[in-house]
């Protein structure tokens, strides 16, 4: 079972974690970028950051989308995203999360979705051409 292989209270974590990410929310409508990761083989060549575009250009096609938020519990990924155009929100501690992940913060980013006149939002699935 999960309980088994990820150890007694994992479902208690996995609770806390969620109300945690639930506080950082924005109030707005948004997408959120779940989970994100790059083998360490691979990484510094562009493949984070190709994945982190798609899904912002993505979410242009949801005309209720305002935001992309994304939560990360590593504080190095923060200048990653920042260089991509997120901004740090919230920064919530947590002594319980220190003891699980190592590191005892969550810290929620987001960057707005394009909607200056001129900025075409694709529907999702659908290029430039107006194909599938």
């Amino acid at each position: 079972t999960l309980t088994e292989l990820l150890g007694p209270g994992a479902c208690e974590r996995f609770e806390r974690y969620e109300h945690a990410k639930a506080t950082g929310a924005p109030a707005e409508p948004h997408c959120y970028l779940v989970a994100l990761g790059t083998d360490p083989g691979w990484q510094g060549q562009g493949h984070g950051a190709a994945l982190v575009r798609r899904v912002h250009a993505i979410s242009q096609g949801d005309d209720s989308a305002r935001c992309v938020a994304l939560d990360t519990q590593v504080a190095s990924n923060v200048a990653f995203y920042e260089r991509l155009g997120y901004r740090v929100t919230t920064v919530r501690s947590f002594r319980w999360q220190q003891r699980w992940s190592g590191f005892g913060a969550m810290i929620s980013m987001e960057q707005p979705v394009a909607t200056e006149p001129g900025i075409r939002r694709q529907p999702a699935g659908v290029d430039e051409a107006g194909t599938d």
